[in-house]
């Protein structure tokens, strides 16, 4: 993956954040991925403790392919 694309990713990641923010939910942050995995097993691209049991899978894309994104979220799933 580029450069350019990983810019645009973070940057969806940290407006998803920081909407969640705006709603009230004040914990929720970007995670550090670790090829594609964090150290506890986690693999959303933002947390929320606030909300746990939702995996937070952002696309900062115009055309969203919503069943690669769902398989995704499937198969990161611990």
């Amino acid at each position: 993956m580029g450069k350019l694309s990983r810019d645009k990713g973070k940057r969806g990641e940290l407006q998803w954040r920081s909407l969640l923010r705006e709603f009230g939910f004040l914990k929720a942050y970007r995670t550090q991925q670790y090829s594609g995995k964090a150290p506890d097993g986690s693999s959303a691209d933002v947390q929320c403790p606030e909300l746990p049991a939702i995996h937070w899978e952002v696309k900062n894309v115009e055309k969203l392919n919503l069943w690669a994104a769902m398989s995704q979220v499937l198969a990161d799933r611990p």
